[in-house]
């Protein structure tokens, strides 16, 4: 019983690592627009700051991807 509990758990968490990745695609494409957008509404039009921002946003989406995953996949 304790193997197929396992065998249960770890198939689970390995659709949460698949959703993850499909909904970061979403959430960091979002997120970096929003910091391009955010940083050329505050005046900061050269390449670095809009890089900056960019970068930001798509890392910051990467904890909020695994959230909402993991929120999705416990129901």
């Amino acid at each position: 019983m304790a193997l197929m509990e396992c065998m249960r758990s770890r198939r689970k968490d390995r659709s949460v690592y698949r959703l993850a990745l499909l909904l970061h695609i979403f959430i960091g494409a979002t997120l970096a627009g929003t910091g391009v957008i955010v940083a050329l509404v505050i005046g900061k039009d050269t390449l670095a700051p809009i890089l900056v921002a960019a970068l930001l946003g798509f890392v910051l989406s990467i904890p909020a991807s695994f959230l909402v995953a993991k929120r999705l996949s416990d129901g």
